[in-house]
């Protein structure tokens, strides 16, 4: 499903739910969902590990151990960061539709809002952009943030 929509969509974010230190999850089973993930055009990831719930039948199946239930989670957690720098790369140099939502704080003069894609972006631009949506190019990536500017006037 993420490839089809990823084809239909390319610039879309697509964000992936992932489970790890399931009860019986092997280091084989770990390195396939590793490299699935890896190869998935995932724009970022929540990485879970697993805790029992009780009622459930995993709950009475014998725990991997804490420290490699860790150790998988930062493994994943530290991918979902490369893609998601990777994926805020790709677009600069883009155009599209970022809804100004108002002042980007700390920066006066300065706008923060959502890309169409959901994407944080700050851009210069006055106040009285709150609440509209205006066509900006994508500049830069600063601190998992999208700087752009405004290529035609506030719409609303």
């Amino acid at each position: 499903m993420a490839l089809e929509l990823h084809q239909l969509f390319p610039n879309a974010a697509l964000g992936l739910d992932v489970l790890v230190g399931f009860p019986g999850e092997s280091a084989a089973d770990f390195q396939r969902t590793w490299d699935l993930v890896a190869a998935l055009p995932a724009a970022y990831l929540h990485v879970f590990p697993f805790s029992p719930r009780p009622g459930t039948p995993a709950h009475t199946m014998t725990p991997l151990p804490a420290q490699e239930v860790q150790r998988r989670a930062l493994s994943l957690r530290q991918l979902g960061r490369d893609k998601k720098a990777a994926f805020y790369q790709a677009q600069v140099g883009q155009t599209g539709e970022v809804l100004v939502e108002g002042p980007a704080p700390g920066r006066p003069g300065w706008l923060k809002g959502l890309s169409a894609n959901y994407l944080r972006v700050i851009l210069p631009g006055p106040a009285a952009w709150r609440n509209r949506r205006v066509m900006v190019r994508l500049l830069e990536v600063r601190e998992e943030i999208l700087v752009g500017e405004v290529i035609t006037s506030a719409t609303k």
